[in-house]
């Protein structure tokens, strides 16, 4: 639900641990997007599993687009998803 993935996006704005893995947790463009502005904000993250979700090649883009400014994460996982 937006509320659990919002809950994540603060998460992941704030958080000071490098690895991240929310694979198998069913979410689609909303998490992306949220995941994106998040993952805009972070300086620590290294890592971080999006697979098995219901990400489309779009949501991807999008992702990628909104994290230009990341200059840290290292590792994206997108496996296996929609």
């Amino acid at each position: 639900t937006s509320t659990a993935v919002c809950s994540v996006n603060s998460f992941i704005g704030e958080c000071w641990t490098e690895k991240f893995n929310v694979s198998f947790n069913g979410f689609g463009t909303e998490g992306a997007a949220c995941m994106g502005q998040a993952l805009a904000a972070n300086r620590t993250l290294l890592e971080l599993d999006l697979s098995k979700n219901r990400i489309t090649n779009i949501d991807v883009i999008l992702l990628a687009t909104q994290m230009k400014s990341n200059d840290t994460l290292q590792v994206l996982k997108v496996l296996d998803c929609v």
